[in-house]
């Protein structure tokens, strides 16, 4: 009984996705020792919010696909499709959501703290925008084609540029720089999940961007979407102090490439293969960060 009640929780949370937030804390920890700010309280703490915040996401995201019968009738995958969970009768929609609420109230104190610790209006600010990304990701954003933006900045740019600041109070050139290119990764990741759900997407209400202009359009803004970050790349190894070594990011992003190439091949169709090596690069872009960051910290 216990062995299904933590199966159940990790199926409604959707915990496998959790590994992206650590590599998002991962990455701006890294960035915090490279600039000599870092606070090894302060950054465990931001990281259990940033999870937690993933936590809330995912389980309203759970229950509003549940409601709106998405999840009757997507096809399932390790990376699309929803899950089956509350369908099979597992867990009831109310809990699903509860567990939400319950996951954004747990990190009223850690920001309550860090509010009080830094005496900044930039915590509360991105607390209260990562509520509002929380509570209408699904029922708004995903239906007013801003869910891959939403998703850039509220698991890419905003908790990477928080985990960072929440570390000394400070802010530098390189948090804007690279805070502002961890959009990108998080943005794709998003847009090529919704390929193998367009047509129950449309149907059920939600409005993204393949839906929008097309997924041939889509492809191009993919891909020239991680053009830009390795270009962004490039020049930030040669014109700002960070690493030259910062520039081995540019092989995750140009994987981009080769899946372009293969949707492109596939009749403009995403297939498991292309989501895997899409979240391969995409995890691996913050990984190779940190580990460039903590690399160079130590010589």
């Amino acid at each position: 009984m216990k062995i299904q009640y933590i199966k159940t929780l990790s199926e409604v949370t959707r915990s496998k996705f959790l590994l992206l937030s650590v590599l998002i804390g991962f990455s701006a920890v890294a960035l915090g020792l490279y600039e000599g700010l870092f606070n090894l309280v302060n950054s465990l703490l931001a990281l259990c919010a940033l999870i937690l915040m993933h936590i809330a996401v995912n389980c309203f995201n759970s229950a509003s696909d549940y409601r709106t019968g998405i999840d009757k009738e997507t096809e399932k995958t390790p990376f699309s499709g929803g899950i089956t969970t509350l369908v099979e009768g597992n867990i009831s929609y109310i809990n699903t959501v509860l567990i939400g609420l319950l996951a954004i109230t747990l990190t009223l104190p850690i920001f309550i703290y860090f509010s009080y610790y830094l005496d900044s209006l930039i915590v509360i600010s991105i607390f209260l925008i990562g509520i509002i990304i929380s509570a209408g990701y699904t029922d708004f954003f995903a239906r007013n084609y801003m869910g891959e933006i939403v998703a850039g900045l509220g698991l890419g740019s905003l908790p990477f540029f928080l985990i960072f600041y929440v570390q000394s109070g400070n802010i530098t050139s390189n948090s804007i720089y690279l805070s502002a290119l961890m959009f990108i990764p998080t943005f794709t990741l998003l847009l090529i999940n919704e390929f193998p759900d367009i047509d129950v997407d449309k149907k059920k209400g939600r409005k993204n961007i393949p839906i929008l202009i097309g997924k041939k359009n889509a492809v191009y803004v993919y891909m020239s979407s991680n053009i830009f970050l390795s270009v962004s790349i490039v020049y930030l190894a040669y014109a700002t102090s960070l690493p030259l070594t910062i520039a081995i990011l540019i092989f995750p992003s140009l994987l981009s490439l080769k899946i372009s190439h293969n949707i492109y091949q596939n009749d403009f169709e995403v297939n498991l293969q292309d989501m895997k090596l899409n979240t391969l690069a995409v995890h691996s872009q913050f990984l190779f960060l940190g580990i460039v960051l903590i690399k160079s910290t130590l010589i």
